[in-house]
């Protein structure tokens, strides 16, 4: 397989309450692209007695990979083929470790970002929460049910919950919420970039 480049994503990880990151690797192969998603799941051990983790890898194919940020730069660009069993790490690139035991496993993802070069497609390297505004019947929950992202609807409570954890956050006409009391809901808001997209007939 050929190494083409990378996106990092954050996510609002609720276990560890606080945003992490996760990686695609973009791949070709005999006139194929593959996306190798990345992730490490926080959770409890087995037992419960205390907080455990594990590397997480999968590999799809698609047919148009999206904009990439970063750009692959090693000249050796020839590696195992994406359909390899078990193809859980490349040299010293992108992997997952299986640190600890089955009792407290203790394992995570990594990405070496030194093999990787930085291209103009630049983000603010922050988590990205977008906020959905306007008037009813304008398409907001139309278009938010198409999107691949977790949402809340405010229209569900009358009260909002303690954390707005979701990517995005539309705001219904129902009940009144203003933009302070939703901002005042989402976690690591330093850490988070809110994207307010206003729906109108205009």
């Amino acid at each position: 397989m050929k190494i083409i480049g990378m996106n990092e994503f954050k996510f609002y990880d609720g276990y560890t309450e606080q945003n992490e990151t996760r990686h695609e690797i973009y791949v070709t192969e005999d006139r194929k692209n593959y996306i190798i998603s990345l992730n490490t799941l926080n959770s409890d051990c087995p037992s419960g007695y205390t907080s455990a983790s594990e590397g997480e890898i999968e590999i799809n194919e698609t047919k148009k990979f999206p904009p990439i940020e970063y750009r692959f730069i090693k000249k050796d660009n020839e590696y195992p083929s994406v359909k390899t069993p078990y193809l859980y790490n490349v040299e010293d690139i992108f992997g997952i470790t299986e640190n600890g035991d089955e009792y407290y496993p203790a394992g995570f993802h990594y990405v070496n970002k030194d093999y990787f070069k930085r291209s103009s497609r630049q983000n603010s390297g922050k988590r990205k929460v977008w906020i959905f505004k306007g008037g009813s019947t304008l398409g907001k929950t139309f278009l938010s049910d198409k999107i691949d992202l977790e949402k809340y609807e405010t229209d569900m409570s009358d009260t909002l919950p303690d954390l707005l954890w979701q990517d995005i956050i539309v705001i219904g006409n129902k009940y009144k919420f203003s933009k302070k009391e939703i901002i005042a809901k989402i976690p690591d808001i330093n850490d988070t970039e809110v994207i307010y997209v206003k729906f109108s007939k205009d």
